[in-house]
C-alpha cells in the first residue's frame, strides 16, 4: 500500500528500543525523590527541583512571601526546611 513502511525487526532490537524508551522516561515519570525526615534542609536548586519551579519563578515566590525566607546557615547560605515548602503549598492550594 502507498505510504506505509513495513518494519522487521528482531525482539533483540525490539528490547534495546524499549530499553531506550524507558530510560529517556524514567526520570520524567519517577517523581523528586524528597528527603527523609521533615527535618530536612534543602537548598534552594532543591526546594526548585521539588516544586518544578524555575529559578526565578522561586526567588519571586521568596519575595512575594509564598515560600518562607529560609533558615540562614552560613554567611550566604539559605536552606530551607522540607515541612514548611510542603506546608506552603497545601496553603496555596487550600489543601490545609
Amino acid at each position: 500500500m502507498e505510504g506505509e513502511l513495513t518494519l522487521r525487526l528482531s525482539r533483540k532490537d525490539i528490547n534495546a528500543i524499549a530499553d531506550r524508551v524507558c530510560e529517556k522516561m524514567l526520570p520524567v515519570l519517577r517523581p523528586p525523590e524528597p528527603p527523609a525526615s521533615p527535618e530536612d534542609l534543602m537548598t534552594a536548586k532543591e526546594v526548585q527541583k521539588f516544586l518544578k519551579i524555575k529559578p526565578t519563578a522561586f526567588y519571586e515566590w521568596v519575595k512575594n512571601k509564598i515560600l518562607p525566607e529560609g533558615i540562614l546557615v552560613g554567611p550566604k547560605m539559605r536552606r530551607w526546611r522540607r515541612e514548611d515548602i510542603v506546608n506552603c503549598t497545601r496553603d496555596e492550594k487550600g489543601d490545609a
